[in-house]
């Protein structure tokens, strides 16, 4: 698997394949709209999660930096986030453990990066 997401690195960068998908989701905004983030990936088309199941491995970060689980889904290949009510969340994780259970791929079924964003 390692050698075949190189060869497809070199194809679409140094070949200009632009047919092939090189990468999983890397974050790319986030926007706070009330109680919800809304969080847009490059690489994003056709999200899912590997297993067919629920999102996993997305939590919040609050004011006193303990780590909050958080339930993710997918629309239009964006993830939203409903926050926790009477919670001051300062950040978002994606896949921040040590061993993470995260499960969000693209179409490509190349998994998405791990990430910290602050909430603004």
């Amino acid at each position: 698997p390692l050698g075949l997401r190189l060869a497809d690195m070199a194809l679409h960068n140094t070949y200009h394949q632009n047919n092939i998908v090189p990468n999983g989701p890397m974050v790319k905004a986030m926007v706070k709209r009330n109680n919800e983030l809304e969080i847009s990936f490059d690489e994003n088309k056709n999200l899912k999660s590997a297993d067919g199941g629920i999102l996993r491995g997305f939590e919040v970060v609050n004011e006193f930096g303990k780590f909050i689980p958080v339930q993710a889904t997918i629309k239009n290949d964006k993830v939203y986030i409903a926050l926790p009510k009477n919670e001051v969340i300062k950040k978002v994780v994606y896949a921040w453990e040590g061993f993470p259970h995260a499960n969000l791929v693209n179409g490509a079924n190349l998994p998405a990066s791990t990430f910290m964003m602050d909430i603004k």
